[in-house]
């Protein structure tokens, strides 16, 4: 830097060399209405800053309301995932539950299908033994109805041959061959 005095600086500062060569800062003289021109200017930077800084309150207040809100809602959530945890726990074991009954209903519906496949196979077993016997019984009833039938033959025979030895005998009583009954008028 140069240590001479200089007035064609630019700018509202001046060099000059102090005692020991070093250069030292002085002001130049301003006029003032020079100075009350930026004082007013920075009056009106000053308010500009002032208001920004009101907008950024603002701003910095809605900001803080928001992440008062979102914690919250973010404590809101948390309680219903604790709800819905507790209660998928509940679930859980509600499906445990339902599997138990469920093999314990499969293992009933199992042994009662093996007692319902034995107690159909003892009725058949029956049947087929009743169906047997009235098979047999059928055929007992022929022969005895052949029995029957050759018993009657016989038996009508005698009544035939009763009926020629009355006739023969010359013996003409109609209640015989009626049967009985009130006689004839």
């Amino acid at each position: 830097m140069d240590t001479f005095r200089s007035n064609n600086m630019e700018g509202t500062w001046n060099y000059q060399p102090c005692r020991n060569g070093h250069p030292f800062p002085m002001k130049k003289q301003i006029p003032v209405w020079t100075f009350c021109a930026n004082i007013a200017c920075e009056n009106s930077k000053l308010d500009t800053v002032v208001k920004d800084n009101v907008i950024l309150r603002n701003n910095l207040d809605k900001v803080n309301l928001e992440r008062l809100e979102h914690g919250r809602i973010i404590q809101k959530i948390e309680h219903e995932l604790a709800e819905h945890t507790s209660r998928t726990e509940h679930l859980e074991r509600v499906i445990v539950q339902l599997k138990e009954e469920n093999l314990n209903l499969t293992n009933a519906r199992q042994r009662l299908t093996m007692e319902f496949k034995n107690t159909d196979m003892h009725y058949n077993r029956i049947l087929n033994d009743m169906e047997g016997e009235i098979q047999r019984l059928r055929e007992e009833n022929v022969n005895s109805r052949h029995e029957i039938q050759h018993l009657d033959i016989k038996h009508s025979n005698r009544g035939v041959r009763s009926t020629l030895a009355i006739c023969s005998r010359g013996n003409s009583q109609q209640h015989h061959r009626r049967g009985g009954g009130y006689p004839r008028r």
